[in-house]
């Protein structure tokens, strides 16, 4: 008779064990459909940030998507958060999958911030020549006045490294070379 009580007791120990054992697997179960949410989400993201990349869209809208996405991406790490407190099984994986939303959020982020300030600073510059339209010239002044004293330089170099060695030709050779850098011609 006792031993019927101590198989009775194992029994419903087993019983309770494999109750137990079903109710782990739903729960990871669970876990595993709400990483797969996370997986898509990040894939989402993924797909979001290229688009933005590639897309020429109104400063307004992209802030107002990007809010949208951090808002979205912030309540799925939320539900991570929750979903890995229930299931330590399940733990490991549910915090890698929230690591990897972080940093892609870290950087969505951060390429927001960077094309906002490219955009402002392309506004500044538009407005600048609006207002200024004699820079743009200048600009161009600038530029060829830098390539003239570029090659002066270059042509000065050379005449330093002949050393007291200098010819007529060279001579001839380095005068040319600074009409052309000046006048934009060569004069032989």
């Amino acid at each position: 008779m006792p031993d019927q009580v101590h198989k009775r007791t194992i029994y419903e120990h087993i019983v309770v064990m494999e109750a137990h054992s079903r109710q782990l697997e739903r729960e990871l179960a669970e876990a595993q459909k709400q990483r797969d949410t996370l997986a898509d989400a990040l894939e989402k993201a993924k797909i979001a940030e290229m688009q933005l990349e590639n897309a020429d869209i109104n400063l307004e809208q992209c802030r107002l998507n990007f809010v949208g996405r951090i808002k979205k991406l912030e309540q799925e790490l939320k539900e991570a958060l929750t979903a890995i407190t229930q299931s330590k099984e399940a733990n490991a994986g549910l915090m890698r999958a929230c690591d990897k939303l972080e940093s892609e959020l870290a950087e969505v982020t951060k390429q927001r911030d960077e094309w906002k300030a490219n955009h402002d600073n392309q506004v500044a510059i538009n407005r600048t020549l609006r207002d200024r339209p004699d820079l743009g010239e200048r600009a161009k002044l600038v530029d060829a006045l830098t390539k003239q004293r570029d090659a002066l330089a270059e042509a000065l170099t050379e005449i330093r490294a002949w050393g007291h060695h200098s010819t007529k030709e060279r001579l001839r050779c380095f005068i040319n070379k600074a009409l052309a850098a000046t006048k934009g011609g060569s004069h032989e």
